[in-house]
This record gives structure tokens, C-alpha cells and sequence, in this order.
């Protein structure tokens, strides 16, 4: 009789380096709605097009490093939950349903 092949399971990450970026875009855009700040406001707080900021929340454009840091003050959001690779409470609205928790 053949034995069954194991295969070893992994711990699996939340975010993968696929959707982290989608995460950290839609964590912005939430995090600014929360605030009640225009995209408009915003993007002339960072000096930025608000076309940009827009690009910026739906992952059609890079976000830097220094953008990061401004909007995270803006919107007096922790670092740590803006890139977080464990969903936060800022990811609640792009889950499936399933992996909702209460």
C-alpha cells in the first residue's frame, strides 16, 4: 500500500505582498472618510493633485514613503495599523463577509 505524501503546513500571513498594497491603499482611503477629510483637502495638505490621492486610494499609484508619514498624521492614524500585515479594523469593509469577526 503506497504511503500518502505529508505535505507540511505553513502558518499562513494574513496580508500577502499581493494584497498588502490594496490593503494599505483602501486603509487611507477609510482612515480619511473616518476623519471627515475631503480628497481635495488632503491632497493640498500633501501637496499632491488630488487625482494623485485618488490613484493612491484605489492602488493605481504607488504611494511614498513620505506620503505615508504626512497622511497617517493627517488623519492621526497609528503607522502600525496604516501597514499592518494582520487585517485591522480599517480592512472591515473590503473583507468577504466570512472573514468578518464581531
Amino acid at each position: 500500500m503506497p504511503t500518502k505524501k505529508r505535505i507540511p503546513l505553513k502558518t499562513p500571513t494574513p496580508l500577502t505582498n499581493n494584497t498588502l498594497a490594496q490593503a494599505l491603499a483602501s486603509r487611507l482611503s477609510t482612515a480619511r472618510a473616518r476623519k471627515h477629510i475631503l480628497q481635495s483637502e488632503a491632497a493640498i495638505k500633501l501637496g499632491i493633485p488630488r487625482s494623485a490621492l485618488s490613484k493612491i486610494e484605489t492602488n493605481e499609484r504607488t504611494v511614498s514613503a513620505i506620503e505615508i508619514l504626512q497622511l497617517a498624521d493627517l488623519y492621526r492614524q497609528d503607522l502600525a495599523t496604516l501597514l499592518s500585515r494582520q487585517f485591522t479594523e480599517l480592512d472591515r469593509h473590503w473583507l468577504p463577509p466570512w472573514k468578518h469577526t464581531t
